[in-house]
């Protein structure tokens, strides 16, 4: 079985227990409920780990400092990517909730749609084991 199928079954099965599964992966927010489209998405979005994201029309992308692995110990981020990559909306499939998918140097990264305190879109990432809490959310800049 792929490592991503896991992850999503992972989230799926975190977001199907009571909302602070699901809160824990995306900081303490709850799951964006509206329907994202790429127009959305599309534009620079600001971590709040010191990371950015600028997510372009044409499905490519790049980024300082995104967030890539943490340490369980001391729950810091521990490596972190910048460069150039694609990205691509996975719809809901099932249980699995909708989600982006960013391909970093041929290795796949999600961010969670998520709701910002007042309700906006919030993207994001989970890093290293889910139940850490590590993690970066992504606002429009």
């Amino acid at each position: 079985m792929r490592p991503r199928f896991l992850a999503a079954a992972a989230l799926a099965l975190g977001c199907a227990l009571p909302l602070s599964g699901c809160a824990a992966m995306t900081g303490e927010l709850a799951p964006y409920k509206k329907p994202v489209s790429e127009a959305q998405l599309v534009g620079t979005w600001n971590g709040d780990c010191d990371a950015k994201l600028v997510i372009g029309s044409d499905h490519k992308l790049t980024t300082t400092g995104f967030p890539t692995g943490a340490d369980s110990q001391t729950l810091k981020i521990t490596s972190r990517f910048t460069g150039s990559g694609s990205w691509a909306m996975v719809e809901r499939f099932g249980d699995l909730p909708a989600h982006v998918n960013l391909d970093l140097d041929n290795t796949p990264n999600d961010l969670d749609y998520a709701a910002g305190h007042d309700g906006s879109l919030v993207l994001a990432v989970t890093v290293g084991d889910p139940n850490d809490g590590v993690g970066c959310r992504f606002t429009p800049a």
